[in-house]
C-alpha cells in the first residue's frame, strides 16, 4: 500500500478536517437559554490560554509551543472569517460602548484642568456645578478601572505581571492613569500644588496614550503599538532617570544653590516646559523669547 494512504495518515487528515469543520459549524458566540451559562465554543477554546484538559503540561516551553500552534491556526482563512463575524455581531457593539465611556472620561479629565484651584470658593454657581460633575465623573470612572485592574492583579498576579505585548500596554496605561489621578488628589489635599499638577499631567499623558492604543489597536496598526511600548520602556524611561536624576540636579545646584525642594520642583517644571518649547534661558533678569 502507498505510504500516504495508510490508516494513520487517513486518521490524521480526517482529524484535521473535523477540527476545521467544528469551527465553521459552531456559532460565533455561545447561545444558551436565558438565565443559564453558555458553553464554550471552539473559537473560544482556540483563542484562550486556559488548559483544556489535565494532559497539557504546565511547563513554560510546552505552553509556548501550544500558543504558537494556536496562533498558526488563526492564520487560516476560515478562522479569520469567523473572527470577523464575531467582531461584527458581538465585538463591535461592546467596543463602541467602552470607547464612548472612555471618551466621556477623557472629556471630564480635561474639563477639570480648565478651572483654577480656588474655583469652588470664588467661581460662579455654574462653574462650581460643572467642575463638581467633571471631577465626580472623572474619579468615578477612574475608580471603576482601578478596581478592575486591582482584581486582575490580586486574582492573577503572575499572569498580570508577566503579560506581554498589547496586554502589558493596556495594564501600564490604565494603572498609571488611575494611580496618578489619586496621587494628584492627595497632593491637592495636602496643598502641594506643584506635585498636584505633575501627577495630573502624568494622568493626562497616559490617558490619551491609552486612547491611541485602545482606538487604533491591532486591527489597524498591528505591532506598531508594541514598538511604542518598547521605546517607552527602554529609551524614554532611562532618559527621564538620567535627565531628572543627574542633569536637573546639577543645574539646581549651580543655578539655585540648594534653595530647597520647592525650588527644585520649580526648576524641573521650568526645564520641562523649556524642553517642549525649545527655549532655554538661564538669565533670571530676562524672559525667554525676548
Amino acid at each position: 500500500r502507498s505510504q500516504r494512504l495508510n490508516s494513520l495518515n487517513l486518521g490524521v487528515n480526517f482529524g484535521r478536517f473535523q477540527i476545521v469543520h467544528d469551527i465553521l459549524t459552531s456559532l460565533p458566540y455561545p447561545l444558551a437559554p436565558k438565565g443559564k451559562k453558555g458553553y464554550k465554543t471552539a473559537i473560544q477554546c482556540l483563542c484562550s490560554l486556559e488548559p483544556l484538559s489535565n494532559t497539557l503540561s504546565t511547563r513554560v516551553p510546552a505552553m509556548e509551543r501550544i500558543v504558537t500552534r494556536r496562533l498558526e491556526m488563526l492564520k487560516l482563512f476560515e478562522v479569520k472569517l469567523l473572527l470577523q463575524k464575531k467582531w461584527k455581531y458581538v465585538g463591535k457593539r461592546r467596543f463602541m460602548i467602552r470607547l464612548t465611556v472612555y471618551l466621556v472620561f477623557l472629556f471630564f479629565l480635561n474639563v477639570t484642568t480648565l478651572f483654577e484651584r480656588n474655583a469652588y470658593r470664588t467661581g460662579s454657581i455654574a462653574h462650581v456645578i460643572l467642575l463638581g460633575i467633571a471631577e465626580v465623573g472623572c474619579f468615578g470612572l477612574a475608580t471603576v478601572k482601578f478596581m478592575n485592574e486591582t482584581n486582575q492583579l490580586i486574582l492573577n498576579f503572575k499572569s498580570y505581571t508577566t503579560e506581554a505585548g498589547a496586554g502589558r500596554l493596556d495594564n501600564v496605561c490604565t494603572f498609571m492613569t488611575s494611580t496618578s489621578l489619586y496621587l494628584s488628589a492627595v497632593m491637592r489635599a495636602t496643598q502641594h500644588e506643584n506635585l498636584e499638577d505633575a501627577f495630573a499631567a502624568i494622568a493626562l499623558i497616559f490617558a490619551w496614550f491609552y486612547l491611541f492604543f485602545f482606538l487604533l489597536g491591532f486591527r489597524s496598526t498591528g505591532p506598531f503599538v508594541i514598538m511604542i511600548l518598547n521605546m517607552i520602556m527602554n529609551d524614554i524611561v532611562r532618559f527621564i532617570f538620567v535627565h531628572h536624576g543627574g542633569v536637573l540636579a546639577a543645574l539646581y545646584l549651580v543655578q539655585d544653590g540648594r534653595a530647597g525642594v520647592k525650588t527644585l520642583l520649580h526648576r524641573i517644571r521650568m526645564l520641562v516646559i523649556a524642553g517642549f518649547t525649545g527655549e532655554v534661558n538661564y538669565d533670571d533678569t530676562t524672559h525667554p523669547g525676548e
